[in-house]
């Protein structure tokens, strides 16, 4: 795994991060996947009963953002927060996947401190790069939300965004020359950290887009830009208090 952005002098000017997978990194994911893949909901958020086979595929992008912003932090805590450690909650859990996960990762620091992480991923096929997705105004960093086959989650403290440039295999009408997601012969695979937001920034300047047809909820911000940063997320990753706004 390696990662390509922007250096800058403060920490809050990192903008989006890309994340580039080596063929090994794909291994854990997938392993992971085919553990999960019979013990979680079906349905899509838009209610959809999904194949096994999607859902696979869904199962390993939501591990490949995970394991890459597990990575930046474990690699901004080496340089930067010593005394914090970051967790998987895949990797701790004791349930045999029959309930669901309160957490996707957990910075823990000095004297017990935890900060609980949602890492939220999704595809982009109608757009070329990260900065114009980052501007775009139509685009959101999605917080809390609910559906009919998700009537609730547990609240999380931050909430990462990945994007994938590609396009899922199950919907091959929308690939205009975009690569598929799952196709091996496309490796090399990349991510793109976008950043994220807090839940008090959701609670505090998001705004619920409700999907009637969806029967969904969704607490967002948007577009990202009205989010936090990388290098934001990175510090409120360890830190206990909130940033300035």
């Amino acid at each position: 795994m390696d990662l390509s952005y922007v250096h800058t002098e403060r920490l809050e000017d990192i903008g989006p991060v890309e994340v580039l997978f080596e063929p090994e990194d794909l291994v854990g994911p997938m392993r992971m996947a085919e553990l999960k893949v019979d013990m979680i909901n079906v349905h899509s958020p838009r209610g959809h009963a999904r194949p096994r086979d999607v859902r696979l595929r869904r199962l390993v992008a939501g591990k490949l953002a995970d394991h890459a912003v597990r990575y930046l932090l474990a690699r901004f805590m080496r340089r930067r927060a010593t005394d914090w450690r970051v967790e998987e909650y895949d990797e701790i859990r004791t349930d045999n996947f029959r309930d669901s996960d309160p957490w996707d990762l957990r910075c823990v620091g000095p004297g017990n401190r935890s900060i609980l992480l949602e890492v939220r991923s999704s595809f982009v096929h109608w757009l070329s790069d990260a900065h114009a997705l980052h501007r775009h105004p139509s685009q959101s960093l999605l917080g809390p939300y609910a559906t009919g086959s998700k009537p609730g989650e547990r609240m999380k403290d931050l909430f990462w965004q990945v994007a994938f440039f590609r396009v899922p295999s199950d919907e091959p009408s929308r690939a205009k020359n975009r690569p598929f997601f799952g196709d091996e012969r496309d490796l090399p695979l990349s991510a793109t950290i976008m950043g994220g937001g807090e839940l008090q920034l959701f609670d505090r300047i998001g705004f619920d887009e409700r999907r009637m047809a969806e029967g969904a909820n969704y607490r967002v911000i948007q577009p990202m830009s009205d989010g936090r940063s990388v290098g934001e997320m990175l510090r409120l990753s360890v830190t206990p208090e909130p940033i300035s706004s």
